[in-house]
């Protein structure tokens, strides 16, 4: 795992989660609590690890509504 392989997949998980952000999409307020702690998560994953490697290990899971 090298950074442009996890940018890219953080990427397309950003892309993917972007349709549950709209204020019309019928989530909970829970739901919506979860989606914005997810994606700040994968922003902050530069940040917050060394290694490619040690973020992926780290790498958050997609919140179960969204699958």
């Amino acid at each position: 795992m090298d950074w442009a392989t996890l940018r890219s997949e953080r990427r397309t998980n950003l892309i993917d989660s972007d349709k549950f952000m709209l204020s019309d999409y019928p989530i909970t307020s829970e739901q919506k609590s979860e989606l914005l702690t997810y994606r700040q998560t994968l922003r902050d994953l530069p940040q917050n690890y060394e290694t490619a490697e040690e973020a992926y290990e780290n790498y958050p899971d997609i919140p179960e509504f969204m699958r």
